[in-house]
Parts: structure tokens; sequence; C-alpha cells
């Protein structure tokens, strides 16, 4: 069966702002993927959370290309993919 990815954001500023919804999938995703794995090392900490395994994605220090591959074979090969991104949600949109 096919497993999903799930983008999520983290919020700008407070972190008692990220939704509820993002911090829950932290627990039962079986990757998330970070943009940067330092400031997700703090946010994590700021929230008691112990991702079960976390890769980083940013284009600086890994391919996008390859790593996008990955992930999407993850996804089809039953896991669940969280993607998050800090600063809003770049990821999908990015004006800059």
């Amino acid at each position: 069966m096919p497993g999903k990815i799930i983008m999520g954001g983290f919020s700008i500023g407070n972190i008692e702002d990220v939704p509820k919804r993002v911090i829950d999938a932290i627990d039962y995703s079986d990757i998330v993927a970070v943009e940067w794995k330092h400031a997700f090392d703090y946010y994590f900490d700021q929230i008691n959370k112990k991702p079960k395994n976390i890769i980083e994605y940013n284009g600086i220090t890994t391919n996008y290309v390859e790593t996008t591959k990955f992930l999407v074979e993850e996804a089809k090969n039953g896991k669940t993919i969280l993607c998050l991104v800090d600063g809003g949600m770049p990821q999908i949109s990015d004006p800059g």
C-alpha cells in the first residue's frame, strides 16, 4: 500500500503557532525531511519531539532531484514522509 507525503510549515517567529497537526505528524512519520537540520534540531527540542529519521533537503547541502526521488520512492513503498520548512511554506510557493 502506498504511503503519503505531508507538507508542513513551521511558524515564523513563535514556536507556539506551529499547527498541532504538524506537530502530531512528527510522531507517526517514518521520515521527516527538513530544510535545515540545525534549525530543526532546535525546533524539535523546543516542542520535545524526536523524529525517527531526519534527512535534510535544501539544494545546497543536498541534491533536490535525488532527494525528491528518494522521498517519492519511500512513499511508494508505504512510508509516511513529513516535509517541513521553517519561515512559512516556501516549498509550495516562494514569493522571493
